[in-house]
């Protein structure tokens, strides 16, 4: 499974509509890219070290708190994307 692929599952198991990930996906990317790290994106996820999917997860959480903060600020699957110690 690509990079992009485990995103999106990601998003959809915690209750994020499909059409609102392909907007956080397509946020994260741009973040991603930033910061160079968008190339990874469509290679398989097993074939990278475990600390690079965490760091990915760390920018689509961010953009899934920013999507939720500017859509829909009272969204029942806020609480899957915050980190209490953070």
């Amino acid at each position: 499974m690509s990079f992009r692929n485990y995103l999106e599952q990601y998003l959809l198991s915690r209750g994020v509509w499909p059409d609102w990930a392909k907007e956080i996906i397509s946020a994260t990317i741009e973040e991603l890219r930033r910061n160079e790290l968008a190339e990874v994106l469509d290679i398989p996820v097993e074939t990278y070290p475990q600390v690079l999917l965490a760091t990915i997860l760390i920018y689509l959480e961010f953009c899934t708190l920013e999507f939720i903060d500017k859509n829909c600020p009272t969204a029942w699957f806020r609480s899957a994307f915050e980190k209490k110690d953070r």
